[in-house]
């Protein structure tokens, strides 16, 4: 998967919509991508 470049769609199911930060606690994993945002768009 390309940075930037890859999309993928997730089915929530009784979640608000807004902007969410997921990461791992890890230090290595979150600086090697484990770490970004989520769009949680309204049906």
């Amino acid at each position: 998967m390309k940075p930037s470049l890859t999309k993928i769609l997730i089915d929530f199911r009784n979640v608000d919509p807004g902007v969410f930060v997921f990461h791992c606690h890890m230090l290595f994993h979150e600086d090697h991508g484990m770490m970004g945002v989520i769009e949680v768009l309204p049906n």
